[in-house]
């Protein structure tokens, strides 16, 4: 069974909240957006192309997400609005970073290469040249991308937000 880890969950949720912005009419939440950046050092260094998401605590609410710069900052863009920023409310930070694990590829398996009727959509044969993929890895501690147990909970006020989220080993 294949399991999706926790940096793919957080890249979906944010490319789908790209996609849901594209096809949601003019792109507008209803809801006011307050500027909310900030900076993330991982072992007291900025942490730069790193994911930071902010997951709303209130199931109808709508989650903000950036990329770190090379000096750790960050400004969040909310997901159906028309400027950068989050809808004040309470929120669960989720910060992952991942890097190539020393060149080693991933491809697909003999079995797959040699299928002559595939059964579903991942049963397809795949030419290996193309189906070759850098083996990712978490760069900072797995702790801080947990959907299910959140370690930085914030609040976004109906004013300028700045936050540092200063991220450890421990």
């Amino acid at each position: 069974m294949k399991y999706i880890t926790n940096w793919q969950y957080s890249a979906a949720i944010l490319v789908l909240s790209i996609l849901f912005t594209s096809f949601n009419g003019c792109g507008k939440t209803g809801h006011e957006v307050y500027p909310a950046t900030g900076k993330i050092l991982y072992q007291g260094k900025p942490l730069g192309n790193a994911q930071v998401t902010f997951h709303p605590t209130d199931p109808s609410g709508f989650v903000a997400a950036a990329i770190t710069e090379s000096d750790g900052t960050f400004s969040l863009l909310t997901t159906g609005a028309e400027k950068n920023g989050a809808i004040a409310g309470e929120y669960n930070v989720l910060i992952s970073k991942n890097i190539v694990a020393d060149n080693d590829i991933t491809t697909v398996t003999d079995t797959q290469e040699k299928t002559n009727s595939p059964t579903s959509i991942m049963d397809v044969p795949v030419n290996p040249q193309y189906a070759r993929r850098p083996k990712m890895t978490a760069a900072i501690p797995e702790k801080y991308a947990q959907p299910d147990k959140p370690l930085i909970k914030v609040t976004v006020a109906k004013k300028q937000n700045n936050y540092l989220f200063e991220l450890d080993d421990k």
